[in-house]
């Protein structure tokens, strides 16, 4: 089985976890498919989607709606080095990430039983299921999804602080945790 490596990078990847249609296309690339069904449209559209350009010039255009569905893509590069392009509304739908069946599908798949917990306290970190061996235990499993090896800590230092019993903390990274 392939580890699905471009999806954990797509989700630790900045900004986070709500991005427009075409930036999820575009880190996910063929593991879209896979993933949509994780995602929620938001309310509004995004205010700027990946240069879609060949070579690309690396920064995010600007988009420009005319009307509802005259939208245009602008380089924001000084100078301009990509013209202004039409884009499909579809392309700047925001879509976030569906934390409750994302954990459910999560626990599912390890065999524990599925929970959604938020943890208000520490960012993009939650409880997505249980273990329990024996009747009267259970272990938690929490997931954090974080943008860069510092919060990525944070989240993990907060765990231990608040949880006095073992637990399990997933997190979809190999780049950011580095053990000392």
């Amino acid at each position: 089985m392939q580890k699905p490596k471009r999806i954990w990078r797509a989700f630790e990847a900045p900004p986070g976890l709500d991005r427009a249609a075409a930036d999820w296309r575009r880190l996910l690339g063929p593991d879209y498919d896979k993933v949509r069904p994780y995602l929620r449209a938001q309310q509004g559209l995004a205010t700027s989607i990946p240069c879609s350009a060949r070579p690309s010039c690396g920064c995010y255009h600007g988009v420009v709606e005319h009307k509802r569905d005259d939208l245009v893509a602008v380089c924001r590069c000084e100078p301009r080095r990509c013209p202004t392009t039409p884009i499909a509304r579809a392309d700047v739908v925001v879509y976030a990430l569906h934390r409750a069946s994302l954990g459910a599908a999560i626990a599912n798949a390890l065999g524990v039983k599925p929970e959604d917990k938020v943890l208000p306290e520490l960012h993009s970190t939650w409880q997505v299921g249980t273990y329990s061996p024996r009747i009267g235990t259970g272990i938690p499993f929490y997931l954090t999804v974080q943008i860069g090896p510092d919060e990525l800590r944070a989240a993990a230092e907060g765990l231990v602080a608040r949880i006095d019993k073992p637990f399990v903390l997933l997190s979809p990274t190999e780049v950011d945790w580095k053990p000392e």
